[in-house]
């Protein structure tokens, strides 16, 4: 296994079909330019996450690789 494998869990809680999607694809742009290790990974979110822009989302998720090898 030499690739990263993303999915998502996104509650209704965070909103419609549309907000959820957007949100989800928001989120696989950033990770596509972020190098994760190799792995399963499931990326959850919390309703708050709606109101975040972009930027915030790229942010957020690049510490992502830096919390790994920490943990």
């Amino acid at each position: 296994m030499d690739a990263a494998h993303v999915a998502f869990a996104i509650s209704r809680n965070v909103g419609n079909a549309v907000t959820r999607n957007r949100l989800r694809r928001r989120s696989r742009a950033v990770l596509a330019e972020i190098e994760l290790p190799s792995g399963f990974y499931l990326i959850g979110c919390r309703p708050n996450a709606t109101e975040l822009t972009f930027d915030a989302i790229r942010s957020t998720l690049e510490k992502l690789p830096q919390k790994l090898t920490t943990t």
